[in-house]
């Protein structure tokens, strides 16, 4: 048996629970040598492989329809929750298409302080400066670190990349609002040399033009912040006006929201009284694991509902593995 039908025979005993894969963005043509900005984008062919694949194997449902499968599992496939995070532009000139034209219901978290905007998301937003600015020197966080000069080889920054973003996300938020300021100054950035099809967000009108697909739309807060690292007046407020902007903007309840980055340590008892506090009655984490039904006694998890990132570049059997939960029976899960 290949590891096709392995990963598809596990698939048809996972039964009992839902998988939340969770998107960012979806470009035009495969890259298969980018890397720098694309770990989170999947390609057009790349997304309707996937979903084709999912739908053989699961039964899509509608964020109302996995919110019901949470209190009364009704058995059958698995379901499938399509989610994606951020709110740009590709989402709804490439995968909205695809998604339409294949039945599959999905929803869009959007962080209202980049829709309409032309800024880059600021873990994107390192990419892009130190892909320009090979050979600048810059410091490290909190300045205890050292300086270093930002490498030209396009794998050594992906590894400073990624030591930046881990050192800023688990700084307080002000200390990462200082620091990018002071990292703007020490780089540069041409918007010329930046992939719009990757990085543009969408405007108001078109996230009404998604919203009026039919797809359902949450908040992903208003600034994109670790949640958990936030005073508690600036926790309501990333809560609170991210849901209020939404409301007006697309004219509907937003009852539900996509901590940023997700983990476990960017959350936290606090962070759920706010959102409850706020209004909303659903929240997705990301732990990388499928979501069981919710018992009498696992109220609280209705606030840090599982999902699993889909990152770029991913052969299909590895796809397979992921979606089939053949990963989570390895993991014990």
């Amino acid at each position: 048996m290949d590891v096709f039908h392995v990963n598809e025979w596990i698939a048809a005993g996972r039964q009992g629970r839902m998988w939340v894969p969770c998107y960012h963005g979806v470009v035009s043509s495969d890259r298969p040598r980018a890397r720098e900005g694309y770990e989170m984008t999947v390609s057009a062919r790349e997304f309707k492989h996937q979903l084709e694949w999912l739908g053989r194997h699961r039964r899509f449902v509608d964020l109302p329809g996995a919110l019901r499968w949470l209190e009364r599992p009704d058995g059958g496939k698995p379901p499938v929750l399509v989610s994606f995070d951020d709110g740009y532009r590709n989402n709804l000139t490439l995968a909205a298409p695809i998604l339409r034209k294949m039945g599959v219901p999905a929803i869009f978290f959007l962080s209202t302080g980049y829709v309409g905007t032309h800024r880059l998301l600021w873990p994107l937003e390192l990419d892009a400066r130190l892909e320009q600015s090979a050979g600048m020197r810059i410091e490290y966080p909190g300045g205890n670190a050292g300086g270093e000069a930002i490498p030209q080889n396009a794998a050594a920054r992906a590894q400073m990349a990624a030591r930046l973003r881990g050192m800023l996300k688990s700084a307080r938020n002000q200390e990462r609002l200082d620091y990018l300021e002071a990292f703007r100054e020490a780089t540069t950035l041409d918007q010329d040399r930046v992939d719009h099809e990757l990085h543009d967000f969408l405007s108001w009108d078109e996230a009404r033009e998604l919203a009026g697909m039919g797809f359902d739309i949450g908040s992903h807060t208003h600034e994109h912040p670790i949640l958990s690292r936030l005073e508690e007046a600036e926790l309501v407020l990333e809560l609170s006006q991210s849901k209020q902007i939404l409301e007006r903007q697309l004219s509907r309840a937003i009852t539900t929201i996509a901590y940023p980055n997700g983990g476990k340590l960017d959350y936290s008892a606090t962070v759920i009284a706010k959102v409850k506090e706020c209004g909303y009655s659903a929240a997705f984490a990301v732990d990388e694991r499928w979501q069981k039904p919710l018992g009498s006694k696992d109220a609280e998890q209705r606030f840090a509902l599982s999902r699993t990132i889909v990152p770029g570049h991913l052969a299909e059997a590895r796809f397979s593995f992921v979606a089939s939960g053949a990963k989570n029976l390895l993991l014990g899960d």
